[in-house]
């Protein structure tokens, strides 16, 4: 197997994430009247997920082959770990953010409307 070959098995693989991640776009995007701030920073997460698995394993070859040179086992192992963890770490926070923002505590009639309140 060549490399272009190596990369489009890794993409077909990555298609069940994939689906499962539009899916959750468009659900966001649907409910994004509802919640917009939290729904944008669940949006932000997804599309950075997404950007991730899909444009990664074309760019990362090129990052570790061309751009930093890296021939040592060892080093391409931890800067290719270190370059798809960062972007991860920063969606998961995005969306830990949004399921445990207690920043803005939601009231009852907020949540119900103002016939439950009474």
């Amino acid at each position: 197997m060549t490399d272009v070959t190596l990369i489009f098995a890794d993409l077909a693989g990555a298609a069940p994430l994939v689906l499962v991640l539009l899916g959750a776009a468009v659900f966001a995007a649907s409910r994004v009247s509802l919640d917009p701030r939290r729904m944008i920073r669940v949006l932000i997460a997804i599309g950075i997920l997404l950007f991730v698995r899909l444009a990664f394993p074309l760019v990362i070859p090129l990052f570790l082959n061309d751009v930093i040179g890296a021939r040592e086992v060892q080093v391409r192992i931890l800067l290719n770990a270190l370059v798809y963890s960062v972007p991860y770490s920063i969606a998961l926070g995005l969306l830990f953010w949004t399921i445990f923002d207690v920043g803005r505590a939601r009231s009852a009639e907020e949540l119900h409307g103002p016939e439950a309140v009474g």
